[in-house]
């Protein structure tokens, strides 16, 4: 069986992710695969208003690549923040929130540009962008790999058991 690099790179793209986890935090990886889709998103619109239909396809197959590290980075965190038993549960119900963030966005992106037009200020694109970035801040502060690294829910076990010392 011959195979054809498209499907070499399908293939070998999980792995090569595995191996990226192995050595920089989840949570790390998935913001910045957010963070780079939002960032690749603010070229579209500038594509579109010029025309430039090629810069488009490739503008979103390098969001496709980096939104490809979503799923598996999904599956790192729950790893290690849900319980054994509960880690399927967890992660149907956060994967459900990818397609529910279509929906929504078109909706949204609907009506900006029927009350301020494709390419005004508060275009669909900027929009988005601008509550990705707020998202994303919120997130890469707020975030922590594992809940042994979160010293407030240690401190919130310790207080509720009644322990009287505190090492962070």
């Amino acid at each position: 069986m011959k195979v054809t690099p498209n499907l070499y790179i399908i293939h070998v793209s999980p792995y090569v992710i595995i191996i990226i986890v192995l050595y920089i935090h989840v949570f790390r990886l998935f913001a910045i695969a957010v963070g780079t889709s939002t960032s690749l998103n603010l070229f579209l619109p500038v594509c579109l208003k010029t025309q430039n239909y090629p810069m488009i396809l490739i503008v979103r197959i390098f969001q496709g690549l980096a939104e490809g590290m979503l799923y598996p980075t999904c599956h790192g965190i729950w790893a290690k923040w849900a319980p054994p038993l509960e880690r399927s549960r967890l992660a149907t119900i956060s994967f459900c929130g990818s397609y529910a963030g279509p929906v929504l966005g078109y909706a949204l992106g609907g009506l900006l540009v029927e009350k301020y037009g494709a390419y005004g200020p508060l275009s669909p694109f900027y929009v988005s962008c601008f509550l990705n970035y707020i998202w994303l801040i919120e997130f890469y502060f707020s975030a922590h790999d594992t809940p042994s690294e979160w010293v407030l829910l240690q401190y919130r076990l310790y207080s509720h058991v009644g322990l009287n010392t505190w090492h962070p």
